[in-house]
């Protein structure tokens, strides 16, 4: 299965990222979701979602996610070029910080590349007993619901 971007043609955008049973280089691992800020706040406010610590699940009886803080990075709007090859990728604040990376709002520095970057978090399939097909297509059905 490919690695799926959904409403991520502009920056601010709801949005959330999928490697649901891919190994490409430029998906996520299988069975984890990049989940925008803007998208979880929309979700929680019109009871799509529940929120229990660091659980996110989709309602009604939908997949549950372990949520950690994280950004899918867009833009590289300082050197011109992509030297890291990060735009696209979602990274865990900790990864940022293990690349001596600075993170911000909005936007992560690391060494002399800048990115736009849209805030969210990576959340990881728990319902073993659902399939990660499963979960992509009520995640698609999310989606699609606006």
């Amino acid at each position: 299965m490919a690695c799926y971007a959904v409403n991520w043609a502009t920056p601010g955008v709801d949005c959330f990222v999928l490697g649901f049973g891919s190994r490409r280089a430029d998906c996520m691992p299988a069975n984890r979701a990049f989940f925008s800020q803007a998208a979880v706040d929309r979700w929680l406010a019109e009871g799509r979602a529940g929120l229990e610590g660091e659980v996110l699940g989709l309602l009604p009886a939908g997949p549950s996610f372990k949520l950690s803080s994280a950004v899918l990075f867009g833009a590289e709007v300082a050197a011109g070029n992509d030297g890291p090859g990060l735009t696209g990728k979602v990274k865990a604040l900790s990864d940022i910080e293990a690349l001596s990376g600075e993170h911000v709002p909005g936007s992560v520095v690391i060494g002399d590349y800048a990115y736009e970057v849209v805030e969210g978090f990576l959340g990881e399939l728990l319902d073993g007993e659902r399939s990660s097909v499963a979960a992509l297509e009520t995640l698609l059905e999310l989606a699609e619901a606006g």
